[in-house]
């Protein structure tokens, strides 16, 4: 959203000022919050077309991205490494 990875599918919720949306429905000037919880403004939105998707599976929930979208794997209870999800192996 960001102009970061843009590696998400649309119906994936993102933290905006006004609630969660969809990515799909997030437009240039919306307020999103980014992974530290600080609210940025979107300057770019990027339509990728369809692209292959991994699923990833976690104690919480199913997550589904790209095979380049950068994870947070924790290492312990206070460190995290950002890992690629093509690259994740099972415990991570």
């Amino acid at each position: 959203v960001l102009s970061s990875r843009r590696c998400l599918p649309g119906e994936t919720a993102v933290y905006t000022s006004k609630g969660i949306q969809y990515i799909e429905d997030i437009k240039v000037g919306d307020l999103v919050y980014d992974s530290k919880g600080v609210k940025q403004k979107v300057t770019n939105v990027f339509v990728q077309g369809e692209q292959e998707l991994l699923i990833i599976q976690s104690q919480i929930a199913d997550f589904r991205c790209t095979p380049n979208h950068k994870v947070a794997v924790l290492n312990s209870i206070d460190s995290y490494e950002w890992k690629e999800a093509q690259y994740l192996k099972p415990g991570d």
